[in-house]
């Protein structure tokens, strides 16, 4: 059996072992901390894994953008071929003066579309010719260019 000083010691070390000392908190807020710091690097991400998800948020995002244009553009031929419809409808129940001024007005309006077609026709021809030369003098420059920098350098 155990004597009366045994028991006495194990009682005691079980005091100190109960007892708060400074020592043993600030071990404890250690190991809290270590927990929180194993957690946020457990959750981080690699650089690749966050640059796949912007890539995969832009590609969603452009994405979308396709299909709102596409939308947009379907609501236009929509609402273009209700126009014509609506014209022909007009042209049914029209007298006889409104139907000329119809057809008057028609025709002025292809009239200008021809212009407009023209204009861009004459227009992109000369813009390509403009850029041509504009690039060709840039390389012109830059040649000279290119020449003083190795005077300079001998």
């Amino acid at each position: 059996m155990a004597t009366q000083a045994e028991e006495q010691q194990a009682a005691e070390f079980l005091k100190r072992a109960e007892i708060r000392t400074m020592r043993k908190d600030l071990q404890a807020l250690r190991e809290v901390d270590a927990l929180r710091e194993r957690d946020k690097i457990a959750k981080l991400r690699t650089l690749e894994e966050q640059l796949e998800e912007k890539n995969k948020a832009n590609e969603s995002a452009s994405a979308k953008a396709l299909a709102d244009k596409s939308a947009l553009e379907e609501v236009l031929t929509k609402n273009e071929g209700q126009e014509r419809l609506a014209e022909k409808d007009l042209k049914n129940y029209a007298t006889e003066e409104e139907r000329q001024q119809i057809f008057l007005l028609e025709s002025q309006r292809l009239g200008l579309e021809k212009q407009a077609d023209e204009i861009d026709e004459k227009r992109d021809p000369a813009l390509k010719l403009e850029k041509n030369q504009l690039l060709l003098q840039k390389r012109d420059q830059q040649a000279r260019l290119n020449t003083v920098l190795e005077q300079e350098k001998n």
